[in-house]
């Protein structure tokens, strides 16, 4: 491999492993500013989208639903629950 990619695949590793040591309060505030007013994500496209595993944000989504930052789409066993910015 060249030297290049390998730092460059270093590099990315690095990005995860500081997006999954993000504590918990952060993630929750990361979720909740990504998303704008009327707009829905999913727990999966969340978790691409910040790097972070698919426990962690759904943790995270449930304590926001918990603390009515964020209100559910769809039933707790639905497959297509999204989550959506509760409007103040």
């Amino acid at each position: 491999m060249q030297r290049a990619q390998m730092d460059v695949d270093v590099q990315a590793d690095m990005e995860i492993d500081s997006c999954e040591a993000m504590r918990p309060r952060e993630l929750r505030q990361q979720i909740v500013a990504s998303m704008s007013d009327g707009e829905t994500r999913g727990a999966r496209e969340l978790a691409s989208m910040m790097g972070v595993s698919l426990p962690k944000i759904r943790y995270a989504l449930a304590r926001l639903v918990d603390e009515g930052e964020l209100m559910p789409t769809a039933a707790t066993t639905n497959r297509n629950r999204k989550y959506k910015k509760v409007e103040v």
